[in-house]
């Protein structure tokens, strides 16, 4: 639900040789004007409005799934940026019935896997240096086992287009998930760590990784003196959280069918975060349920001031936000086959483009872990999605022929039950 945190980027490329797992230095950051934003903005009118629809449709749906997925007092924050990062890049290797399925998913059927690429190199671009009071940084990379063959045309599209770095490392070591996992927590401001665990999967031959980090000033700061505890209504009854208040006349504002919505815009007003607030009796989840794209773009360009809602009663107007911090962390396997893309995570999958045949690997993972802080001055946030790749079969257990069976008391030894199925009934 949160636009702001479509955050990105400053990247930094080097080679296997000399790869490094310290943060690039950041272009933009808050107090430090670049000489122009002409650069950035020019790249932003290029990304086309196809990518731009598709991704919108993908962080959706996405965002739907998770929240079916979630208790309903869970509190939710994820990148679909970060995912469609490692998707994007990923697609590249695939062939067949597996590119169909990711190009579906992602909504970019019929792309040539030129435009494709473009469009998200132009994207990327576009968010470097986007205001002296942000900070966008982004990386991608990817670990191979050591010995691992990567294919040379996918390796030279995701330097080129993904500006990502590539490093050949022993998996067996506990070394290797180290140095990746400090990779992350250095693009992420340190928010992000031990996404990664130790011992990675025996059949692991590569861990593909999107780090993401945000950090921008309002462009109306609260002031922390009128921040109060403040009562907070959910299902549960009410809680008082410290609140930040202001009369919010600088904001512009939405009122939808059901709902309202504001607009808090960071630095040069480029970035913003827009919040959607159902009407009193709305149950958020049937409202998150349905939402949709359309109403989505309806809403970008319908803010409007204070008084073209209220007119001289503005003056009285008050403004309420929560002081908030989340850490999320989610395993996206179901999310990403819920959207279509369920082959991926099998050894029927088709990555041969990833890697040189014989070798052929499948995805076994893909998790994100993600933070967002918003106070007075503004929003910090981070998100890391990493993907695990294996070589080999599938592990399975799948009971599909005879079996013997039988019944034990562990503590004695002593066997209960004992029995054969050769074929299974069940009235």
């Amino acid at each position: 639900m949160n636009r702001a945190a479509l955050f990105l980027i400053t990247m930094l490329f080097i080679n296997c040789s000399n790869f490094t797992t310290e943060a690039p230095v950041s272009n933009s950051s808050p107090g430090t004007p670049p000489e122009s934003y002409a650069e950035s903005d020019n790249y932003a009118q290029s990304v086309s409005s196809q990518l731009i629809q598709a991704n919108l449709e993908f962080a959706l749906s996405s965002f739907h799934e998770l929240n079916i997925q979630e208790s309903p007092t869970a509190n939710i924050f994820y990148s679909p940026l970060s995912l469609s990062m490692i998707l994007a890049m990923t697609y590249n290797g695939a062939a067949g019935a597996t590119a169909q399925a990711m190009a579906a998913g992602m909504n970019v059927e019929n792309w040539s896997i030129g435009n494709f690429n473009q469009q998200y190199n132009n994207l990327i671009l576009s968010l470097m240096n986007p205001d002296i009071d942000i900070i966008l940084q982004t990386a991608n990379s990817m670990w191979l086992d050591t010995g691992y063959p990567l294919n040379t045309n996918f390796q030279q599209t995701i330097i080129d287009y993904y500006l990502s770095q590539i490093a050949n490392l022993p998996f067996i070591h506990p070394a290797t998930v180290e140095t990746i996992n400090n990779w992350i927590s250095n693009h992420t401001n340190g928010l992000i760590d031990n996404v990664v665990s130790y011992p990675l999967p025996e059949a692991a031959v590569f861990v593909l990784v999107n780090a993401l980090y945000f950090r921008g000033h309002w462009t109306y700061q609260f002031d922390p003196a009128e921040t109060v505890n403040a009562p907070f209504f959910n299902a549960a009854g009410t809680v008082f959280i410290p609140t930040m208040r202001s009369a919010g006349e600088e904001y512009t504002y939405f009122y939808g069918n059901g709902f309202k919505a504001v607009r808090m815009p960071y630095g040069r007003g480029v970035i913003s975060m827009y919040i959607f607030l159902p009407d009193v009796g709305t149950d958020i989840d049937e409202f998150i349920a349905s939402l949709t794209a359309a109403d989505l773009n309806q809403c970008w360009n319908s803010f409007q001031d204070l008084n073209s809602y209220w007119g001289t009663e503005a003056m009285f107007h008050k403004f309420y936000l929560p002081k908030f911090k989340v850490e999320y962390e989610k395993v996206l396997n179901n999310t990403v086959e819920t959207l279509g893309m369920g082959i991926i995570f099998s050894d029927a999958s088709d990555f041969t483009g990833i890697s040189i045949p014989p070798h052929d690997p499948w995805i076994a993972l893909i998790k994100q872990k993600a933070f967002i802080e918003v106070n007075e001055e503004g929003t910090e946030a981070a998100a890391a999605t990493i993907e695990i790749g294996l070589e080999g079969e599938l592990p399975e257990f799948i009971i599909n022929r005879p079996f013997f069976f039988l019944l034990r008391d562990d503590r004695s030894g002593s066997i209960l039950f004992i029995g054969k199925i050769v074929e299974p009934q069940y009235d």
